[in-house]
């Protein structure tokens, strides 16, 4: 197919039947080739049995996924990502059992991993500041750098900072207009 899961146009029946064809495929001991299955769909029958048992997957699944909106804005640049570069990412960075990966694991598995291995990605990145912070302390104004931080910000930490910053941006607006309210202004 060619397309990123999230590109799939599932009003097409070509796309449909290649993933129903991948959906059985994987589902089962033999192997059997894609016309062969397109054969089989010919059938009402087992047309029928393959859309109840996808039904049924699909339902299992989504009980495990969180529903995310795509950007309705057109200049969005976000890349989509294919299941298997995010099989290797999770092979080669989580260390997992490729075999796993690629035979056993379930989709909605991915985010768990994909969130597992972010988190330890920060917590190597904070840790890797936090020492270069230690080694450099003694050489530089500790006035300037005192904290971590302070060398290097990472952008989970400037959203935080951000959010903390446009609270107390509120606080002080409403602390403000009370005393305004209060004091009947300036001169009284």
């Amino acid at each position: 197919m060619g397309a990123a899961f999230s590109d799939f146009d599932f009003s097409d029946d070509e796309t449909n039947t290649t993933l129903l064809y991948a959906m059985a495929v994987s589902g089962s001991d033999s192997l059997f080739t894609l016309n062969t299955f397109k054969v089989l769909m010919g059938s009402k029958k087992q047309s029928d049995r393959i859309f109840k048992q996808a039904e049924k997957a699909m339902a299992y699944m989504a009980q495990f996924q969180k529903a995310v909106e795509k950007s309705a804005n057109p200049d969005d640049k976000t890349p989509t990502l294919r299941v298997g570069e995010l099989a290797t990412y999770i092979i080669i960075h989580g260390g997992l059992d490729a075999k796993y990966v690629m035979f056993d694991m379930d989709v909605h598995e991915l985010p768990l991993y994909i969130k597992a291995l972010e988190s330890k990605k920060r917590e190597q990145m904070e840790e890797r500041r936090l020492w270069t912070w230690f080694s450099i302390l003694p050489h530089v104004d500790s006035k300037k750098l005192k904290e971590p931080s302070d060398l290097i910000t990472f952008p989970w930490e400037a959203d935080a900072k951000r959010q903390e910053n446009l609270a107390k941006l509120e606080a002080d607006e409403d602390r403000f207009n009370k005393f305004i309210k209060t004091e009947g202004g300036i001169n009284g």
